[in-house]
């Protein structure tokens, strides 16, 4: 499939573009997508943390039940040294 792709995009380019083109689809890299934790800041890669739906309809993300408990309980995430907000 990359080869056919390569090979349309080529048409009509100079010899250098074909080869920066055909270097680019080589060593092309799979995007995974992350969220934030919504307390602490940190990526949430797939298939990690779990989401809350608030009565208000806002879903929220959490890495770690730590967190989920702690924003529960309202606790300022600033007051926490391990997390993104404090170090900021």
């Amino acid at each position: 499939m990359k080869q056919s792709v390569c090979i349309f995009v080529a048409i009509g380019l100079s010899q250098s573009s074909k080869i920066y083109l055909s270097l680019l689809f080589r060593f092309a890299q799979m995007v995974i997508k992350t969220d934030p934790c919504d307390f602490s800041e940190m990526k949430i890669y797939p298939g990690k943390g779990s989401k809350f739906a608030g009565k208000d309809g806002k879903v929220h993300y959490f890495i770690s039940s730590k967190c989920r408990s702690l924003y529960h309980q309202k606790i300022k995430p600033v007051k926490l040294t391990w997390t993104q907000a404090w170090r900021r």
